[in-house]
């Protein structure tokens, strides 16, 4: 039924709005069936049905899930692709829950590729601003994350701080 969904949603005559939906909502399903594979390729299929002159919040978390989809297969480089678009569109509609959270995925997906500059950069500003958001959950997220990259760096101390705070 999945199936006959998302090749439904490619053909619908929304301009592609029910396959970014579908491919969104899907994300968590996809993990829990363990096919992060025939998500990734419904996500990207949704994302080039719409194109990328489409510049919405939808758009935006088909992006992040492509990411984290890839990210989920160890393919960090199309994670970070695809989560640097992501917070990109963030940026550009001002939606900074959401560029906040994206940073916290691009920075572990920085890190699963080799860049810890880069994760650490992303980490600390995802911190910063979800610190100015007032969501507990946002915070703590961004905390853990950046208590995990200190804790690998051998910065203990900072870890345990992060850990706390969180």
């Amino acid at each position: 039924n999945l199936v006959a969904a998302h090749a439904w949603s490619l053909r619908s005559a929304d301009e592609g709005e029910a396959a970014l939906r579908l491919a969104h909502a899907l994300r968590p399903y996809w993990f829990n069936r363990g096919r992060p594979a025939l998500g990734m390729q419904f996500t990207l299929e949704a994302l080039e049905r719409t194109g990328p002159a489409r510049r919405d919040l939808l758009r935006c978390k088909a992006l992040y899930s492509a990411g984290d989809l890839a990210f989920a297969q160890g393919d960090f480089h199309a994670a970070r692709e695809h989560m640097g678009a992501s917070l990109e569109l963030a940026q550009a509609l001002g939606e900074a829950r959401w560029a906040a959270g994206v940073r916290q995925m691009l920075g572990m997906a920085c890190l699963g590729d080799g860049d810890a500059a880069a994760a650490d950069e992303l980490l600390v500003e995802g911190l910063r601003l979800a610190r100015g958001l007032g969501d507990k959950r946002e915070l703590a997220a961004a905390c853990n994350a950046l208590a995990q990259l200190r804790r690998m760096n051998g910065r203990v101390g900072d870890a345990e701080q992060l850990y706390r705070e969180s």
